[in-house]
């Protein structure tokens, strides 16, 4: 996602507090990983098994990355499983 600074943010940014500007957005993910990851488990019925999240100032992008358990039909199977 592009372009995401809130007002507040921007300005820190613009008076060169960059550092300021992370360690709130890093709060806040802390704050809310768990409500995420509770709100994709329970829209896709399935367990999160990591949520990574990243930010990039210049230019403002962020990224949230969910990494889903496989269905029970994905699961990888190695070359010595029998098959079903």
């Amino acid at each position: 996602m592009g372009g995401g600074y809130t007002v507040a943010e921007q300005t820190l940014f613009e008076a060169g507090q960059g550092a300021a500007v992370q360690a709130s957005r890093d709060a806040l993910h802390k704050t809310l990983a768990a409500r995420m990851r509770e709100t994709v488990e329970s829209l896709t019925g399935r367990k999160v098994t990591a949520l990574l999240s990243a930010s990039h100032q210049d230019p403002n992008l962020s990224a949230e990355l969910f990494v889903l358990e496989p269905e029970e039909s994905q699961t990888v199977r190695g070359p010595d499983a029998p098959t079903v």
